[in-house]
């Protein structure tokens, strides 16, 4: 009796064990059995293109990308190409990667940040035109500086506003409310200029959204999926904007998650962190944790790493089955050399790679790797 309540015992540990280690692992049929149609039924001709494009390289190839940091003086000449014409492609960071490369990223991040208040100022809509007249693909993040009401300070951080979305997010007749449907109708103006175009565009808004260090995830999740659910049915419902390919950045599940019917894709956001970067970078270059947890949030998404500071070890995603679809790196210090000669109140980059964090010979291995997706490479409109 003894020795049976010992296998017993046994078995039952080891059964634990065994399901622990399956709980951890992705399995290979993840990569073909994700959602094969976009969430929008009215999605248009491009985007379902692009879409079923990414579906096809899921867990094959891997997608190479960069975010570019170009407002203020982006009509300086040095971003002018050979024929006189303002180029994304002579922005500081794509220079930079390009002239350690020899090859542009297939995509291409830009930011919305000075869209809304200050839209001389930005560029993102043009550079989206021309990534898309290259054959490139776009992904769109807006920074959104806090809706401006009475007695409100604005910015997109946290602690740098006094604005609290569970104050307004449920009164449709308060004028914080208001004010943020406003905000969104003026983005999806702008946007329809590449809707008309059918541009494809990965749209990935409300970024980072259990973080807390931006006012849109400041509270709970709750007023966080709300404020997504509003955003979501105003672009798509009302502004008709059928060109977006909408990418959730929960960072964490639960109550954070928009759900399945509400996104295309998920992306996470893996920095390192810590008083040695790389020492943390070389504990899993690969960001195999971060993969198993973003796939717990959703078995039925495809997942992408929406911003980055190492760029992954390719290899070593394939060896832990853990297959990113793309990554992009975050722009200024995180790609270009800072240039010395600039103000004190204002620090400029040069198109010169950095190397602080992923060194020039780990992103030349990736670009040369069979199985990065560059621009000069990407086919995705054949």
């Amino acid at each position: 009796m003894k020795k049976r309540l010992v296998t017993i015992i046994i078995s039952i540990l080891l059964l634990t064990l065994f399901a622990v280690s399956l709980a951890g692992c992705i399995p290979k049929k993840h990569y073909d059995n994700v959602d094969k149609k976009l969430i929008n039924p009215n999605a248009s001709e491009n985007a379902i293109k692009l879409y079923n494009f990414l579906l096809d390289n899921y867990g094959k190839k891997f997608l190479t990308g960069q975010f570019v940091n170009e407002y203020a003086g982006y009509s300086q000449d040095k971003f002018k190409d050979e024929n006189g014409e303002m180029s994304v492609y002579k922005s500081n960071e794509l220079q930079a990667v390009y002239k350690v490369t020899g090859k542009y990223p297939a995509m291409v991040g830009l930011d919305l940040e000075k869209a809304l208040y200050s839209p001389d100022e930005n560029y993102s809509i043009e550079q989206a035109i021309e990534v898309d007249k290259r054959g490139g693909i776009v992904l769109l993040t807006w920074h959104w500086n806090s809706p401006i009401v009475a007695g409100d300070t604005s910015h997109f951080y946290t602690d740098k506003t006094n604005f609290r979305l569970k104050n307004v997010i449920f009164d449709k007749n308060s004028a914080g409310y208001k004010t943020l449907v406003d905000n969104i109708d003026c983005i999806s103006e702008q946007m329809k200029i590449l809707a008309q175009l059918d541009i494809p565009v990965l749209w990935r808004p409300l970024h980072e959204a259990s973080g807390g260090w931006f006012w849109w995830g400041a509270d709970s999740g709750k007023e966080y999926v709300e404020l997504w659910n509003i955003m979501y049915d105003r672009m798509t419902n009302y502004h008709h904007l059928n060109n977006l390919i909408w990418v959730a950045n929960p960072q964490k599940g639960g109550d954070w998650y928009v759900g399945d019917d509400k996104c295309d894709m998920l992306g996470d956001d893996p920095y390192y962190y810590g008083d040695d970067l790389r020492k943390e970078y070389n504990k899993d270059r690969a960001n195999s944790k971060r993969f198993k947890k973003t796939y717990a949030i959703s078995k039925n998404k495809m997942i992408a790493m929406s911003e980055i500071d190492f760029v992954p070890d390719i290899e070593l995603m394939w060896k832990n089955n853990t297959k990113w679809l793309f990554y992009l790196t975050w722009c200024r210090e995180f790609v270009c050399v800072k240039d010395k000669n600039s103000s004190e109140n204002l620090v400029d980059y040069l198109p010169e790679y950095a190397g602080s964090y992923t060194t020039k010979e780990e992103l030349q291995a990736v670009y040369n790797n069979d199985k990065a997706i560059y621009l000069g490479n990407l086919n995705w409109k054949k």
